[in-house]
């Protein structure tokens, strides 16, 4: 499944039990902290990128394509989620983004000018990453405070190890993410980030020293991870 671009009517998304207690741990956490950054973190093929699609189809549209969206939850987590996702009169705006190897600051600036959020990318000096954090932090406040009608804005970040394997090799800077999941928790629930990993954040550091798996350790610990894995009978049904 590609968050990008893939529709959840054709992504196969089968709702399990599994799946429903992932999204009541996500409820939860939203509802008690407006936290707003998170990992999901859980192995190929444990469909973290289709329920991605899902949640995006239940939280955009008006009212009617929100309840069509959520036709297999179950009613109670439906009604749970829009409590901690509350979308108002316009829904959400999603922001997707699928890693690769290169720096998370480009990416998202060209997802968020094409999602009509602006990120005055002439502000920076190539190559200057902070500069860029800065005017992606400021646009994305904007767009929040210009848009009172929307739910927020909804980050997804498909692939985030191959962006964190990047910034590990020098190409991108790993303390934006710390920056964005700050962001996100000063907006009283208006931003929010979902990364999708493979494997815990620090795993990605690709450093033998202590000390810097320790320092990407502290920077995960700015995100709420879940994990998310089907049981063994969900897997046999499944096939």
């Amino acid at each position: 499944t590609r968050i990008d671009g893939d529709s959840i009517d054709e992504a196969g998304f089968i709702y399990s039990a599994s799946i429903d207690m992932f999204l009541r741990t996500l409820i939860r956490h939203q509802s008690k902290s407006q936290q707003g950054a998170y990992t999901w973190t859980g192995p190929y093929g444990s469909g973290k990128s289709t329920l991605a699609l899902s949640l995006s189809a239940a939280l955009t549209g008006d009212e009617t394509q929100r309840s069509k969206a959520v036709k297999l939850y179950n009613d109670d987590t439906a009604a749970d989620l829009w409590r901690a996702f509350p979308p108002y009169e316009d829904g959400w705006k999603i922001i997707s983004v699928i890693g690769g190897r290169g720096d998370l600051e480009t990416l998202l600036a060209d997802e968020l000018n094409n999602a009509g959020i602006v990120v005055d990318q002439t502000k920076f000096v190539k190559d200057n990453l902070q500069g860029l954090q800065k005017q992606i932090v400021s646009g994305l406040e904007q767009y929040i405070e210009d848009n009172p009608t929307q739910g927020g804005v909804l980050i997804f970040v498909d692939e985030m190890g191959k962006l964190l394997e990047a910034a590990a090799d020098g190409s991108g800077d790993v303390y934006f993410y710390q920056l964005l999941a700050e962001a996100a928790s000063r907006s009283g629930g208006k931003l929010v980030f979902i990364g999708i990993l493979h494997q815990s954040f620090q795993e990605y550091a690709n450093s033998p020293l202590k000390r810097v798996r320790d320092e990407w350790g502290k920077i995960h610990g700015r995100f709420v991870d879940i994990t998310i894995n089907l049981n063994s009978s969900e897997q046999i049904a499944l096939i």
